[in-house]
């Protein structure tokens, strides 16, 4: 659903934005959406709503920090290196989508609040790596930008 809702409108919305800044508020509200599950797991509180507006808010974050993510990378590497740089982030990307699901359901085996633990740990150490990064991320814009909503449309269009 949040890429349903929200994938054109994070691209025009991230071209007004400084894209560290959303970066790292992804990775934070990451870290509180999936540490809210094995919390709530170790009280006896988990509920189901919980894990629907658990991955909704995750989702969500996804949604922003993967359109970030991908926007700066020619902010981050010289012309020369984009290519094997925009591979390496799709190797990376395809390979956690390979290991994740038998990792997550192997420390499930171990504790069911492991894998939630584990993930919200790795958004906290992609918090650190991203607040490491020094270059400027923000749009640099010869014009002010046009309506948002027009933005959004030309998106879609």
């Amino acid at each position: 659903m949040p890429y349903l809702l929200f994938y054109v409108p994070a691209g025009a919305l991230l071209d007004r934005l400084d894209r560290k800044r959303v970066m790292l508020w992804c990775e934070g509200v990451w870290v509180l959406a999936l540490g809210s599950v094995p919390v709530a797991l170790w009280l006896g509180r988990l509920t189901y709503v919980q894990l629907l507006v658990a991955g909704f808010v995750g989702g969500t974050c996804y949604v922003f920090f993967s359109v970030a993510e991908k926007s700066v990378l020619p902010a981050l590497v010289r012309p020369e290196q984009l290519t094997p740089a925009l591979a390496q982030q799709e190797a990376k990307s395809r390979g956690a989508g390979l290991v994740g699901p038998p990792l997550g359901g192997l420390l499930y085996g171990v504790a069911h609040a492991l894998p939630f633990v584990a993930d919200a740990l790795s958004y906290v150490v992609s918090f650190l790596t991203v607040s490491a990064i020094r270059a400027d991320l923000r749009v640099r814009r010869t014009e002010p930008p046009g309506p948002l909503w027009r933005e959004v449309a030309a998106g879609v269009g």
